[in-house]
């Protein structure tokens, strides 16, 4: 645990002394592979390519599905919300919530009826019934508002904090927010806004949680939910972050060395 955080604190350094996302090329780079990783691992079909052409100029791909294209379209929205939302330092409350998750589901969601009412899950509406994934079962709808609270609590001071401190804390949100699972729809997306809007609120670049790793990802939230230990996803997180960063670190550098190389000649 304690080499993750050495290097990792390490390499974040590195970027801050770099000044890597000043650049625009950069940060939009980042903000369209953390859109296709986070929906991709959801089944999402866009390549990155055409996730690019949402992204950079509305450009829908004519061989997906208007479902899929849509999802895309919906998250660049949210994400523009977090980044637009962390510049005014917006607290994490449940309008906050509710609107994120809106977003992810603006042009996707659906109307879901049950016996206690109807939920329209387009409009950040919660859950009035159970849910479940794979052999995971989420609290009991009625637990919802009790959760919350303790959930927007825990989540009301987030400055003055290390770049490890704010990491475990966004590592944090995202597990405590897919445990208790408020939404019929887009939880998962929305954790990883949320866990990505620390990062944002504190300078930091986004975590990209990647597809390639989908099993080892679900498996450490289950792992923790198990041992009732939060150190087990802070610590798969880190891992992604910082294998991340370092591939990010050295292909933005040997770019640098090409242009430099370039405009010698």
């Amino acid at each position: 645990m304690k080499e993750i955080n050495t290097k990792l604190d390490k390499i974040l350094n590195k970027y801050i002394e770099e000044d890597f996302f000043s650049f625009d090329e950069n940060i939009n780079k980042l903000y369209i592979n953390f859109a296709f990783h986070s929906n991709a691992i959801e089944g999402n079909t866009l390549t990155l390519e055409e996730m690019e052409n949402i992204f950079t100029i509305n450009r829908f791909s004519e061989k997906k599905s208007i479902k899929d294209n849509l999802e895309i379209f919906d998250y660049k929205n949210a994400i523009n919300y977090i980044v637009e939302k962390a510049k005014l330092y917006a607290k994490i409350d449940e309008k906050f919530v509710k609107t994120l998750n809106s977003r992810v589901l603006k042009n996707t969601g659906s109307t879901v009826k049950t016996v206690l009412g109807t939920v329209d899950s387009a409009m950040g509406e919660y859950r009035l019934s159970s849910v479940f994934a794979g052999n995971t079962v989420f609290p009991d709808a009625k637990k919802i508002p009790v959760l919350k609270t303790k959930f927007f609590g825990n989540y009301e001071k987030i400055e003055k904090l290390t770049n490890i401190e704010i990491i475990n804390k966004a590592a944090d949100i995202h597990f405590d927010f897919v445990s208790i699972h408020p939404f019929y729809d887009g939880n998962g997306r929305t954790a990883r806004l949320l866990m990505n809007y620390l990062l944002q609120l504190n300078n930091l670049p986004f975590i990209i949680l990647k597809n390639e790793v989908k099993t080892e990802y679900f498996s450490a939230l289950k792992k923790t939910r198990k041992s009732k230990s939060l150190e087990i996803f802070r610590n798969f997180v880190k891992i992604q972050y910082y294998k991340q960063l370092e591939s990010d670190f050295y292909s933005i550098k040997k770019q640098e060395n090409n242009k430099n190389i370039f405009l010698s000649f």
